[in-house]
């Protein structure tokens, strides 16, 4: 399978989670405006637009990025033609089926298909992995096996629970085991993208900083996640007893002192001029106030639904539309400087995070079902705007370097 689409994996894994996520938001904006009814095949409504956008469109994405990093990493050439397709293929049913099996009760059937598809996806992308794995340079990068570990744990937390907080826990272990690959690979990228495109004035990274990053925040989802399971065993209407309460509150203030410290070592004036620079720190920042928002939410200052927008748009919209934007320009041999078109696709994403988490954050009482509708709707403009920008980049060729010069990532 010689297709261009196939020859590694950031093409289709990047094309076919937008053109998802634009599908799935669609459905639940119908949902929410009445037009729609949503099968509850994962007990709830909220249940499946919580599962889709992190097992389904952000997975899809982190698989799509490491089946081309692994690459530049080892030198070894990627996967790609069948063996890509396979992989691909397993991920699209799962996502086709579900989607099929919650809009139509006759085809309910197909989500038990579905099931078993989305719990292999990630074990086949690991087993696929091996070879590129054994290059004893990646000691660190095998982390990967435990993230799929722990996402493949949630999902199935998620399909199999009977109770409606047993299956919140499989997505919130998948949610900040994605928050934790953001804050692995943004730890390398984004002061490498940054020093590779500015000069004179360079980023800094501490090293007891990036180990505060590490333990706070790896402690704060750790103790995040005791006290839900607490809260299910003990049948408790709150977060947890009081420690767990007092723990996630200070962990979580901890988490964002050190993650804000370590953006502010990266931050450097000039990357206001760069969209694909802005995006990334302004992403990381988003993500980084979803540890503030967490600790006042740990005392019910705030909704808990409000933090996790602060994560999932910051880690899983904002610094995901920048990664996938600069892949999709590097990787196929164009230089990096995004059309006007790409940087309002991150300026709507990001008023996705002001509508869903800022203004409700700060102006409670203003908040209406309206606000998630603007927010779901500027993220469906996102969405729309890359796959207009990047759909033709994605299914061709590289073009060849005399034609246009080649600017790595």
């Amino acid at each position: 399978m010689n297709l261009p689409i196939f020859s590694i994996g950031f093409r289709p894994f990047f094309f076919l989670s937008v053109m998802f996520s634009l599908i799935s938001m669609l459905v639940w904006l119908g949902f929410l405006e009445g037009q729609l009814t949503i099968q509850p095949i994962f007990l709830s409504p909220t249940l499946w637009h919580a599962h889709e956008l992190s097992f389904g469109w952000a997975v899809g994405i982190v698989a799509g990025f490491l089946l081309t990093a692994i690459q530049n990493w080892t030198g070894i050439k990627a996967i790609q033609g069948s063996k890509l397709a396979l992989i691909v293929s397993i991920w699209f049913t799962a996502r086709v089926l579900f989607l099929l099996s919650v809009l139509s009760p006759s085809l309910a059937p197909l989500g038990q298909v579905a099931i078993v598809a989305d719990l292999l996806f990630l074990p086949i992308v690991g087993l696929f992995l091996i070879p590129y794995f054994k290059d004893p340079e990646l000691k660190i990068e095998r982390l990967f096996y435990v993230f799929f570990i722990l996402i493949t744990l949630g999902n199935a937390l998620t399909y199999f629970s009977q109770d409606i907080d047993q299956a919140w826990l499989g997505i919130y272990l998948c949610l900040y085991t994605l928050v934790s690959i953001v804050l692995f690979i943004g730890g390398r990228v984004i002061p490498f993208f940054t020093e590779g495109t500015l000069t004179k004035s360079q980023p800094v990274t501490y090293p007891w900083v990036e180990n505060g990053v590490f333990i706070s925040s790896t402690l704060f989802f750790l103790l995040s996640l005791s006290a839900r399971a607490a809260k299910i065993h003990m049948g408790m209407s709150e977060l947890g007893t009081p420690f767990f309460k007092i723990s996630v509150c200070v962990l979580g203030l901890v988490a964002f002192g050190f993650n804000l410290k370590r953006l502010s070592g990266w931050f450097v004036k000039r990357i206001i001029k760069v969209p694909l620079l802005w995006i990334l720190h302004f992403g990381y920042l988003t993500l980084t106030s979803g540890f503030l928002l967490s600790s006042l939410t740990s005392y019910d200052y705030l909704p808990q639904a409000i933090a996790t927008h602060a994560f999932t748009l910051g880690a899983l919209g904002l610094i995901i539309i920048g990664m996938i934007s600069r892949v999709s320009l590097g990787h196929t041999g164009r230089r990096l400087y995004p059309t006007k078109l790409t940087v309002v696709s991150f300026v709507t994403m990001g008023l996705a995070f002001i509508s869903r988490v800022l203004v409700p954050a700060t102006f409670p009482a203003t908040v209406t079902l309206a606000t998630y509708r603007l927010s779901g709707l500027f993220w469906i403009l996102s969405m729309i705007l890359f796959l207009t920008q990047f759909s033709r980049i994605l299914f061709t060729a590289r073009p060849k370097p005399k034609t246009i010069p080649i600017t790595m990532t």
